[in-house]
This record gives C-alpha cells, structure tokens and sequence, in this order.
C-alpha cells in the first residue's frame, strides 16, 4: 500500500463535510460607480444616448488586452495579451486578487473563459490551452480522493468508484449510500498536486493548429469549446472534454468539494467543421456560449468576403451532440452580410446578442472619422440598436448623431441586468478599447435610430 493510501471504514454520509453536497458560490455584487461624471463625456441633462461612458481605467503600459470575460461571479477577466497578465476585476473596475494568477503570465495570451466549476481557460501562441483551477487554489483543502473501495448499502454491490464515479455519485446525491472499507487519498502537500494547482498546458493542437479562441462548456457538463482554425484540414470548432481524477473536500460548507480535471482520452470531438452544408465555418475570430449549450461565433468569410456573426444549436443524434446554424435567424440581421463591416469580438446575455463591429473611416473624401460600435441584437436575432453612438448638439436646434466613443476596439463582454440603480434594468458593458476598459451601461433611447 503506497503512502497515500489509506484503509479507512468511513460512511461519508455521517461526515459533516458532505452535509452539504451542492456546489456553487455566491454572486458577488459590488455597488456600481455613480453616474455623476457622465456629463464629462458630453451628455447633457435631459440628453440620451446608446452608450453612456460611466467609467474607463487605464491598463499599465504595453498590456495590450485581446480578451474579456465575466465568469458566473460577475468577475471580469482581462486576456492582456502584452504583459501576458490575466487580470481580474469586479463590476466597478476595481482589480481583484486571485490566487494562482498572481505573478502568473503567459505572453500572447489571446483568449480567456471561466466555466461553471471555476475552471479557467486561456489560449495562447498558435496552439496551446492552459487551465487553472481557481476554485482549488482559494479553498482551504482538507481531504483528497482519488478513488474508493465500498458497499453500496442499498444494493449491496460491492465496487471500487473511480474519481468521475465519485463525482457523478456526489452530483447525483447517492455517495451517501456508500461505505467504503478502503480509500485511495491524495497527499495535499506532494508535488503532483501542487503542479496541478499551478496554471498548466492540457492540451496542445498539431502544427497546422492555430487556437483563436475558447468558450466555456454548458451547465452540468465537463468541456470546453476551442475555436480551431486548421489551414491543412478545414476550420472548425472542437468539444474537448474534461474527467475528474480527484475528489478534493474543503473546509467551506458552502463548496465542499472541487475536482482535479485531466483531458478525457479520445475526447477531441468536432462541434461544427469548415466545407459545405449545415454547420460549416470559415474563420472563427471569438467564440461564446450559453448554459443550454448554443455556441456565438464572429467569422471572417473571405470566400464570400464579408464578416459575420452566428448561433449555432445543439442537436443530439444516436447520443452524439451536434451543432448546426440556428436556422430561425435566417433573414435576421444578424445573418446579414452587410451588418458588419468587420465583426471581432461577441459576448450574449439573457436578453441580447452584442458584435463588437470595427468600422474605420474609408476613401478620400468619405467621412474621415472612424465610427466603431457594438451592434446589438435580440435574442431572437433581431437588430435592436447600435451602442457607440450619441446625440451631439451641433445649433441650438439641431443634434446629430456622432460615433467617438470607441478608438480602438478589441473585445466586448456583458454583465445583464445587474444594476442596483432604482427601477433599472440596464446592461453592463465592458470594452476593451486600446489599452482601456471602458464600462458603459445600456441604455435606451427614444430618439431615432442613427444611420448604419
């Protein structure tokens, strides 16, 4: 019997480690900052706009952010592919601390996702997903299991539960039936936990590999989606899964335990593939996805030479998960070809559909400022407005409308309807302009619509 194997007669239904047995974590909320210096963007009393600049911060110098993300605690992490920093704040800007990030960097990082379990995931250079357990790293970890031998006392089988059997059996609430005479315990101060508590590479792409992008998995499932676009076999966009291999118990009642994950074998499956026919993809720039398990994609289609922004729903056949383009936007803008002049980053909310659109001023002659913007949308597809825009009082009678909010936009995310203000539901958008994070919140105007 090695050193971290132990014979131990447990029932784990009598510890009260395992008196609670849901996992999760409470939303953090943070008081949003006021909406006083608005005036200093140029807004008037009375004045209303598509996006209204509530606050920006500045990003140390040569940080360069290519990425964000707001994880289910409502964090924002920023992918600064510069200083290769992943860095985190809360809803007002404010920088987080967060354990195993700290003096972590992973230089061109381009791309950063947090799943459900607290998994974080990044890509950088051509081919390379790293993850970091962050539930881990900021438990006070009592216990881990690897795996078990017991009697069910229900059935009275007897068997030997590997970690994912452990962790369906915690998920399902039937641990409690077991008790095991024999147990396979992990040593909370060897190396090879420690390694795994360290930001890591689990999986590595061919040479023909270039990762563009990472979404995270859907609700209650272990994966994670990578925008693959391969040059020798075709775009497209894989489902990597994830297996348990340890149980690891904590001392806070209201997450009692977290997982250690490896890639599960044969795990690499294709979501949607470049070709022809239903679900096919051209370049994926940014990739997104919800609970119930829809993908968001932006696509430069230099075949058809314009950009885009897509859905795509899952669909399941002889127990395989498959993703096709959600035909009921067919004829919606968001299907539009025109609606982009280049489409980046995409990020969804219950309520809307939000494309970051760079557009730079073009030709002599033209309108020689540039107009960038988050085009919005439905969640049914339909376009509901533009966010970049406002009014600007040109004569004592007349206003136009200007773009000159957003200089250099690289990426968008969303924090619904989490406003505190009184009888507010307006959206939280942050942006990633230049070296900048800009927050700005939603709100609805009901002057025209300005021209696209």
């Amino acid at each position: 019997m090695s050193a971290d194997t132990m014979r131990c007669p447990v029932r784990l239904a009598g510890l009260s480690i395992l008196a609670v047995i849901l996992l999760g974590c409470s939303v953090d909320r943070y008081p949003l900052p006021s909406v006083a210096g608005v005036a200093e963007t140029g807004f008037g009393a009375g004045d209303s706009s598509y996006l209204i600049l509530n606050r920006q911060i500045e990003l140390p110098a040569g940080a360069e952010p290519a990425d964000l993300f707001i994880d289910d605690d409502g964090h924002l992490y920023v992918a600064e592919s510069g200083s290769g920093r992943i860095s985190v704040w809360d809803q007002a800007l404010t920088e987080l601390e967060t354990p195993g990030l700290e003096g972590f960097q992973l230089p061109g990082v381009k791309s950063v996702a947090v799943g459900p379990e607290q998994l974080l995931f990044a890509v950088a250079g051509e081919s390379s997903l790293w993850a970091l357990n962050l539930q881990a790293g900021r438990e006070t970890l009592i216990w881990g299991l690897r795996r078990a031998y017991g009697v069910n006392q229900r059935t009275g089988a007897a068997d030997t539960l590997e970690a994912d059997e452990l962790a369906a059996a915690i998920a399902d609430r039937s641990l409690r039936d077991w008790e095991f005479s024999w147990v396979d315990s992990l040593d909370l101060q060897s190396a090879e936990l420690q390694a795994q508590l360290q930001p890591r590479v689990i999986w590595t792409g061919s040479a023909s590999t270039r990762l563009d992008g990472v979404a995270k998995g859907r609700a209650g499932k272990r994966e994670v989606f990578l925008a693959n676009n391969n040059v020798s076999g075709g775009n497209r966009i894989n489902r990597l899964r994830l297996q348990p291999t340890a149980v690891l118990f904590t001392a806070n009642p209201d997450v009692p335990v977290v997982y250690l994950y490896d890639v599960q074998a044969g795990s690499l499956e294709v979501a949607a593939y470049s070709g022809t026919g239903v679900g096919t993809v051209d370049q994926v720039l940014a990739l997104d996805a919800d609970a119930a398990g829809s993908l968001y994609l932006t696509q430069a289609a230099p075949r058809e030479g314009y950009w885009k922004a897509q859905r795509l729903t899952v669909e399941e056949f002889a127990g395989l998960d498959y993703w096709s383009f959600d035909f009921s936007l067919q004829g919606r803008s968001l299907m539009a070809p025109g609606q982009f002049q280049e489409a980046r980053d995409m990020a969804y909310t219950a309520t809307g559909l939000f494309v970051l659109d760079r557009r730079a001023a073009s030709g002599v002659g033209a309108d020689t400022t540039d107009a960038h913007r988050v085009q919005v949308f439905k969640r049914s597809g339909d376009f509901l407005l533009p966010l970049g825009a406002r009014k600007l009082q040109v004569t004592p009678t007349e206003k136009v409308w200007v773009y000159d909010q957003l200089v250099d936009p690289r990426a968008v995310a969303v924090y619904g309807n989490r406003s505190e203000r009184a009888g507010n539901e307006d959206e939280i958008v942050f942006v990633a302009d230049g070296n900048r994070i800009k927050l700005f919140m939603l709100s609805v105007s009901t002057d025209a619509l300005p021209a696209q």
